[in-house]
């Protein structure tokens, strides 16, 4: 019941749409929280529906990668999905253009050389 206190209070009164409405737009970790606190809500669906509301509600990037791991188990892939996000993160901090901060390297910019 506390659940449903905590998490029900948010105008959707069937816990099948609450689940359908959980969406990833944080990191995967509170996606994952969302997710199980929702899915706690509703009893009795099997494996495959759980894992199919948890790939749906990812992002697109995320979901993407997942799906060619073809994991049948919703904990390993919520796993999964820490790890892709973290590689994802990694990826762009490498791709993002490195800009030189320091006084020499603003002095060089400002003489044409950087």
């Amino acid at each position: 019941m506390e659940l449903l206190n905590r998490y029900g209070s948010d105008g959707i009164n069937s816990p099948y749409e609450r689940i359908t409405a959980v969406k990833h737009t944080g990191s995967v970790d509170a996606y994952i929280d969302d997710f199980v606190a929702r899915a706690a809500q509703v009893p009795h669906l099997t494996d495959p529906h759980y894992l199919g509301y948890f790939l749906n509600g990812l992002r697109d990037d995320i979901q993407a990668q997942l799906r060619s791991h073809e994991t049948t188990n919703l904990s390993r892939t919520m796993t999964l999905a820490r790890e892709v996000e973290h590689a994802l993160q990694i990826s762009s901090a490498f791709s993002e253009p490195r800009r030189t901060s320091s006084p020499l390297g603003k002095m060089a910019n400002s003489f044409g050389y950087g």
